[in-house]
């Protein structure tokens, strides 16, 4: 039960669970995950996976997404990225970067994805999420439409939809 959750868990962009309601989640089977993770990092063979868990393991660890500890994270996905150069691993990594370094340095390491990821659907909603954080609402709630119309999961198509709505409704 606890692996397919965990994989449910990794499908959602680092910028949507900014948004979960963390009172909700399931403490036991974080302590469980964590205790899995611990285990398999004391074995010093840190794998793709490991380090996910180890990113994912972070963020539940926090009671709230201003408390989470993205300056680790952010090495986390240093290490990651080294490994693997998953474009995707990048895009999550931007986002971390913008908690630690600002919306400002992030974005401009996106740039460097616009020709691996430009019109994927969550590359747009990190670019609306950095754009968001730096204060660019109507550039943010144009971003964050285009990624809900290029999403096929309908949920994340909500979401992306009332986020663009919001912030429409602040310009």
């Amino acid at each position: 039960m606890l692996m397919p959750r965990l994989a449910r868990w990794r499908t959602l962009s680092p910028e949507r669970r900014a948004w979960q309601d963390r009172t909700l989640w399931d403490s036991a089977e974080i302590a469980e995950g964590v205790r899995l993770l611990q285990g398999a990092l004391q074995q010093n063979r840190r794998g793709e996976y490991q380090l996910q868990a180890a990113i994912a393991a972070l963020q539940d660890d926090a009671a709230t997404a201003a408390e989470t500890d993205w300056p680790q994270i952010l090495e986390w996905y240093d290490e990651l990225v080294a490994l693997t150069s998953n474009p995707i691993a990048r895009l999550s990594r931007t986002v971390a970067m913008a908690h630690v370094l600002g919306p400002d340095a992030a974005l401009a390491e996106l740039d460097d994805l616009t020709e691996t990821l430009g019109e994927h659907h969550r590359y747009l909603a990190a670019r609306a999420f950095l754009l968001e954080r730096a204060g660019e609402y109507a550039a943010a709630a144009q971003f964050y439409a285009d990624a809900g119309s290029r999403t096929p999961n309908l949920q994340e198509r909500e979401h992306l939809t009332r986020r663009a709505a919001t912030l429409r409704a602040r310009c």
